[in-house]
């Protein structure tokens, strides 16, 4: 029996991403899967990183998504996307479609 609860899939990606903090640092973080609601990132700071953040994934820092942390251990850590809410200005995060784009995924 399984213990997941997530509503969307997942995909495994395996790919280096970086964990954009407020005080501007970048921490190297790889993107273990990912889905519409959010991604698991394994890193070696991951008690260490605040409770939201931007994780940029690619090197060049886009597309970003604004992260909140939603589980957490020493290397993993579990993050839902932040939603913009209908009639709110979008912000310059990037789309589940530019996500899934940037890693040749199609939705």
């Amino acid at each position: 029996m399984t213990n997941d609860q997530r509503v969307k899939i997942r995909r495994t990606l395996r790919v280096r991403g970086h964990v954009l903090r407020g005080d501007d640092a970048a921490l190297a973080c790889t993107l273990v899967d990912i889905s519409e609601t959010g991604a698991r990132l394994l890193t070696k700071e991951g008690n260490e990183l605040p409770d939201e953040f931007t994780v940029a994934f690619t090197p060049n820092g886009t597309p970003r998504r604004k992260c909140r942390v939603v589980w957490r251990s020493d290397e993993e850590v579990g993050v839902a996307f932040e939603i913009t809410k209908p009639g709110r200005e979008r912000q310059p995060w990037a789309s589940r479609e530019e996500v899934l784009n940037a890693f040749g995924l199609q939705s």
